[in-house]
């Protein structure tokens, strides 16, 4: 496999907060890794800068061999990296169907293969049945689904999830996880922030753990279960 994105001593401070210190990791193309760590680990803020949503301190990001880090955010998102939020950010006063049109036209201006993939992308994400819903009015696993819709429909060759399983029951978390696997079937490499450590190491490739803004351990789940730094760092000093 080849190398999608490769990050190379990425550093973030917030005036005197450090909040990623020198992370350094590659993704191989056609790869799930699984990012985890403790609350406030810089999980999200390391999204924020691979997104460019806002930029690093120090440090650079390469893309398909290309650098990335000084562009802004929708061209990063031309390039083929799409990401979700944890907090969903769908256009609440707009349809199902009308927020993941306008993502859709973000990649490709012709109006029938727009709106094929507009369908085909609503239908994969289970929202087929809400196309004329406004978001504002949709439940918490509706909205996580819509989000993923509108990355999706860029069609990118990476994917960021920022806790996409956060707050859904255990059928919906499921049915999520089956979600993502189909993307990843379609060739989709993905970058998945996760808490549910079940999920993550049941979908993984491998995982990177983060603790206080720094790479703590990085390998296939069955290293990460075992790294005894991992172990007292995260799981509370009890093997998985």
């Amino acid at each position: 496999m080849s190398v999608i994105l490769d990050v190379r001593h990425a550093t973030k401070r917030f005036g005197g907060l450090m909040a990623n210190e020198d992370i350094t990791f590659q993704v191989q193309q056609g790869e799930v890794l699984g990012v985890v760590g403790p609350n406030g680990a810089g999980k999200t803020t390391l999204f924020n800068s691979l997104s460019n949503f806002h930029k690093l301190t120090s440090g650079e990001i390469f893309f398909e061999g290309k650098r990335i880090n000084h562009l802004q955010p929708y061209q990063v998102a031309h390039l083929g990296i799409a990401r979700t939020f944890q907090i969903p950010q769908a256009m609440g006063e707009m349809t199902v169907y009308e927020n993941v049109l306008v993502a859709a036209m973000g990649k490709d201006k012709d109006e029938k293969r727009t709106e094929e993939n507009t369908r085909l992308t609503v239908a994969m994400c289970g929202l087929a049945g809400l196309t004329d819903k406004m978001a504002k009015s949709l439940n918490v696993m509706q909205k996580k689904r819509l989000e993923i819709a509108r990355a999706i429909a860029i069609k990118p060759k990476l994917l960021l999830l920022d806790e996409t399983m956060a707050g859904l029951t255990g059928v919906e978390r499921v049915e999520a996880v089956n979600l993502v696997r189909r993307i990843h079937q379609m060739g989709v490499t993905i970058l998945m922030i996760e808490h549910v450590m079940e999920v993550v190491m049941n979908v993984s490739d491998r995982v990177m753990v983060l603790d206080s803004g720094k790479v703590l351990a990085v390998g296939t789940p069955e290293e990460i279960g075992d790294n005894d730094d991992v172990i007292q760092a995260y799981l509370g000093g009890k093997k998985m």
